[in-house]
């Protein structure tokens, strides 16, 4: 008998052993899965928030490239007005010939004197693509109506330059000679 207690006691141990081993590997992995989930779940919004970043700032690059690319259509839109304002205000004719009725205009509406209007045979290259046309003016009277014929020189559409200018008395107080060179910018492009 005392054999038979010997080996029941051997298998009941055995098998507490194995019970306890089981119970000690089911408590360990509670407690593994208990201690690691939450830190699974931390694991998990990090990886999410991490993705969500680059997103957004995949998406910020974007709208800043945007951006750029508005703000360098606006620019190119300014520059296009101001280049059609430049281009307006050239001389449209391949030589100052027709100039020269609006220049007497000018003088005779103002009540100067034209003494000589010529166009000049110089030619000042500015750029590849203009050219500045030169001619000369010899006026005389007021030094008023002088100031007013330079007022519609500046207020003509295209641009007419003083390159020179002389003043000189005469004879009389209140007239004086008046040399005046000037030129205008032509678009060697159109002819």
């Amino acid at each position: 008998m005392r054999k038979i207690l010997q080996d029941w006691k051997n298998a009941v141990t055995v098998h507490w052993f194995l019970a306890g081993m089981g119970i000690y590997l089911i408590a360990v992995a509670v407690l593994a899965y208990w201690f690691l989930a939450p830190l699974r779940s931390q694991y998990t919004e990090l990886i999410d928030n991490r993705e969500s970043l680059e997103n957004t700032y995949i998406n910020l690059i974007q709208l800043d490239i945007e951006e750029s690319i508005r703000s360098v259509d606006h620019i190119l839109e300014k520059l296009e007005t101001y280049q059609n304002q430049f281009d307006a205000r050239l001389l449209q004719e391949p030589n100052l010939n027709a100039l020269m009725p609006v220049l007497d205009g000018y003088c005779t509406s103002s009540h100067l004197k034209v003494l000589t209007l010529e166009p000049l045979n110089k030619v000042q290259e500015v750029t590849k693509d203009y050219q500045k046309l030169y001619a000369q003016l010899r006026l005389t009277g007021r030094y008023v109506d002088f100031l007013d014929w330079f007022k519609k020189l500046e207020g003509h559409p295209q641009w007419i330059l003083i390159e020179k200018l002389s003043i000189e008395p005469t004879d009389l107080p209140e007239i004086q000679n008046f040399t005046v060179e000037i030129s205008v910018l032509r678009d060697r492009r159109k002819k």
